[in-house]
């Protein structure tokens, strides 16, 4: 009897202990598996905001094969004095306003060159463009920012085009 009454309490000691450690790991998985969905959902804004980027860059380049007079203008402009002049904006093609995605869209001239295979070099020239498109989602501070470069044919003699 008198070891019984000596281990009294010993119990409640040890099981106080147990609950601390049983306490800190379930903190320390609670905070990890907030980490990951975090980085879960960062994920996903990435990606959303890459995917509109894309589309929206197709969406021009689709549009340019029907309608030449964005890449015109903006090779018209850039022969002007001074060299440096404003990007041509064309219109969005794709439209993103319903998930909070805000776009920049700019279309360049940068060089002539060769023209595209399969058209004559006596008759079409090159004209290089640069389409840039910046997208961006709400507040989250994700953005993804798409370069295309297109090689237009364009006749020699400038005033067909």
């Amino acid at each position: 009897m008198n070891s019984f009454s000596k281990q009294q309490g010993s119990t409640l000691i040890f099981a106080m202990i147990f609950l601390v450690v049983l306490t800190f790991l379930a903190v320390s998985t609670m905070s990890s598996s907030l980490l990951d969905e975090k980085m879960a959902g960062n994920t996903q804004f990435k990606n959303q905001v890459f995917q509109a980027s894309q589309s929206e860059g197709q969406g021009q380049f689709d549009l340019y094969l029907t309608d030449h007079s964005f890449m015109e203008t903006e090779y018209a402009n850039s022969q002007k004095l001074p060299a440096n002049q404003t990007p041509t904006i064309p219109p969005e093609a794709v439209d993103h306003s319903s998930a909070n995605i805000s776009k920049n869209l700019e279309l360049k001239f940068v060089i002539k060159a060769q023209p595209p295979s399969g058209f004559s070099f006596e008759i079409f020239q090159g004209l290089i463009f640069d389409q840039q498109t910046v997208s961006s989602l709400g507040a989250t501070g994700t953005s993804s920012d798409q370069s295309l470069g297109i090689n237009y044919a364009a006749p020699y003699d400038d005033t067909k085009l």
